[in-house]
């Protein structure tokens, strides 16, 4: 087996990542003791002089047999202030793992991890990094982001601390994902960190006697009007006119927006943003969705209370009462009006 060349120097500006040496120990007993990078045995009688220098001797071993270990010291203008671990963990894919042993260092931490992560794809053949972050260390998170990996979700309880077990948020990056300088990447990487909130479309749907279609769902006790979650890259407009297709077998058309409200989180689900629209239809429900639907009812607004949750009958009251008004749509928040 040919003998792989030296660990490399890389640099870029002022940065510089290099391979550990003896004389790096101190550094790196003082910096990363508490990174999990190294363990020492107490028990054992061992110290953190120990536990560096075995480190240090596990990562070159690593790197010189296969290549499944590649550490670097971050060095800026001569002044060690992290490193980085990047394992091997299949045929061309690795973990990538950083310590910055100053809190202020996180722009020189994501320029470092930048540097580090087009070494491993163009030169040692790695298709796939990832890293794993505890889901409190937003410093860490937002070096990933700024380095360009994307955010693909949470492991929980990944990981035992001393605390007990914690939540590991998961960022990767492919070496076929644009270069982090072209328009459109950061983009990329801030819609996978970005908060997202949960869509629903709903249809006023109300015959000539001023009645509204409720829906008896198959899975919950409450009535509602018909509709439903808005898909991926679907308008909710587009969406209500599906879900009313689907559950009722009924074409329909948006006359208007009634009513936005916003839902607050309830029993495990994170809150909402509902629209409801006016929608027309010009016939009875045919086929309804078995799995969802186990009937329809026509009921006056005063009498949508008797079988909806509060939230619905105060949704439908107040939606009806801005179309009828002609207000135009009325913004609610958990189906009231705002207080201000």
């Amino acid at each position: 087996m040919p003998t792989p060349p030296p660990q490399p120097t890389l640099r870029d500006g002022s940065l510089v990542l290099r391979p550990w040496t003896d004389a790096d120990l101190s550094g790196l007993r003082r910096g990363a003791l508490d990174s999990g990078w190294f363990e020492t045995d107490s028990d054992a009688g061992g110290s953190a002089d120990a536990g560096a220098a075995e480190a240090l001797v596990r990562w070159q071993a690593g790197y010189d047999d296969d290549r499944s270990l590649n550490s670097v010291l971050i060095e800026v203008d001569g002044n060690v202030v992290g490193g980085m671990l990047l394992r091997s963990t299949g045929a061309d894919t690795a973990e990538l793992s950083w310590q910055l042993f100053k809190s202020d260092a996180q722009l020189l931490g994501a320029q470092a991890v930048q540097v580090f992560l087009r070494h491993a794809f163009d030169d040692l053949g790695v298709v796939r990094i990832e890293t794993r972050i505890a889901a409190d260390d937003l410093g860490s998170g937002r070096i990933a982001a700024r380095a360009g990996m994307l955010k693909e979700g949470t492991a929980r309880a990944a990981a035992a601390t001393a605390d007990g077990r914690v939540d590991q948020v998961i960022f990767a990056r492919l070496a076929t994902d644009p270069s982090v300088s072209e328009w459109g990447s950061f983009a990329r990487v801030l819609n996978t960190t970005l908060p997202t909130k949960r869509a629903i479309a709903q249809a006023l749907i109300r015959n000539d006697a001023g009645e509204v279609l409720l829906c008896q769902p198959t899975y919950k006790r409450f009535w509602d009007l018909p509709g439903g979650v808005v898909d991926p890259a679907e308008s909710p407009a587009t969406a209500v006119l599906r879900e009313v297709r689907e559950e009722l077998s009924l074409d329909g058309t948006v006359r208007s927006l009634a009513a936005v409200t916003w839902l607050p989180p309830w029993r495990g689900w994170d809150d909402a943003t509902l629209f409801v629209f006016d929608v027309r239809v010009t016939s009875e429900p045919g086929a309804l969705q078995p799995r969802e639907i186990k009937a329809v009812h026509w009921r006056a607004v005063a009498d949508v209370g008797a079988h909806t949750a509060d939230y619905t009958a105060r949704l439908i009251e107040r939606s009806v009462r801005a179309i009828d008004d002609g207000t135009g749509a009325v913004y609610l928040e958990n189906a009231h009006d705002p207080s201000w």
